[in-house]
């Protein structure tokens, strides 16, 4: 298995993420839930985005099960997911979003060498290593039922 990134190599792909996305102007920054919802808020500060949403893509039959309840017509979208391993979900997110007369752009943390490659990405890897965020141990315990 892959060694888990740390919160500064995180911090550092984002900021060259950034780099590679400013170009586009993004006027709306949309996350592919559940990975690319932190990217997509480091970005939407790095990039001073004000407007940031998710986009969630049911894996089971590869279609979108929701997203934003409003979208502008001619927004320009940032498309975020914090890694790539298929591609499908970021493709599904991207079309869908098209579908609505936006201008999309997709990107990523990190690219899997052998998939879908998005526009814009920091790094490209063979194997996705897990996130900081990602944990085994949950950040609230859940109480047991007596």
């Amino acid at each position: 298995m892959t060694a888990a990134l740390s919160w500064q190599d995180v911090e550092h792909l984002a900021d060259a993420l950034a780099e590679l996305t400013a170009p586009f102007h993004p006027s709306m920054i949309c996350a592919v839930a559940r990975g690319g919802l932190v990217p997509a808020a480091m970005l939407a500060y790095r990039l001073q985005v004000i407007q940031v949403d998710a986009v969630t893509v049911d894996k089971a039959t590869g279609k979108v099960a929701s997203g934003p309840s409003w979208i502008d017509p001619g927004a320009r979208v940032l498309v975020v997911e914090d890694a790539t391993e298929s591609g499908r979900s970021l493709t599904v997110a991207a079309e869908w979003l098209r579908g609505f007369g936006c201008e999309v752009a997709t990107c990523a943390l990190l690219a899997r060498s052998g998939g879908v490659m998005p526009e814009r990405y920091a790094a490209v890897v063979d194997e996705v290593p897990p996130m900081p965020w990602e944990s085994s141990t949950p950040w609230c315990p859940v109480e047991e039922e007596a």
